[in-house]
């Protein structure tokens, strides 16, 4: 897949579910008992469930919530992972070693469940626990990217030549 397509189902799925809370005649917390069970309408496009809700409604919401939560999710995983790993390979020795292996020890447990350790920890289970769970996971694969690209890139030559010219290693981590 080229890499401008990466992300079209994504941005498609977004799409979606933005029109469809805009063409949805209801908030998706509404409960209207008279329309429990109501079939498929020109004003409700699935119909309603249990209490009367709008389904294409709920639908929509939920959609949109756990697009945004992903994206938050994987902004925060990128900006501890990246800077983590690659300070860590450029570092190099126990510092580096002791992030491999942290990161050995977060994908060896399957986040599914330590999620569900967590959500059966906490009285009352919401959407920023599962958000925190995904958090404390999703840093560690941006940090082994960058923790591998760093080691290939710490001995380049261009690397070498600007610690010998007295660049900072602060400056060649964020120059090159």
């Amino acid at each position: 897949m080229k890499r401008g397509f990466a992300l079209l189902p994504v941005v498609l799925l977004a799409l979606v579910a933005v029109a469809a809370m805009v063409m949805s005649v209801d908030d998706p917390r509404w409960l209207v008992p008279s329309r429990a069970w109501q079939t498929p309408s020109r004003g409700h496009w699935l119909g309603c469930g249990d209490g009367g809700i709008d389904l294409l409604s709920a639908i929509a919401s939920a959609t949109v919530r756990a697009l945004a939560m992903a994206a938050v999710v994987a902004l925060i995983g990128w900006s501890l992972g990246t800077p983590l790993g690659t300070w860590a390979a450029y570092r190099g020795g126990a510092f580096e070693r002791l992030v491999t292996r942290v990161c050995d020890l977060l994908q060896a447990f399957p986040t599914f469940l330590f999620a569900m350790s967590v959500l059966a920890a906490v009285r009352v289970p919401s959407r920023l626990h599962i958000a925190f769970v995904f958090c404390v996971t999703a840093w560690v694969p941006f940090a082994r990217l960058a923790l591998a690209e760093a080691r290939v890139l710490r001995r380049a030559s261009y690397v070498e030549a600007a610690e010998a010219l007295g660049a900072s290693r602060l400056r060649v981590l964020f120059r090159h």
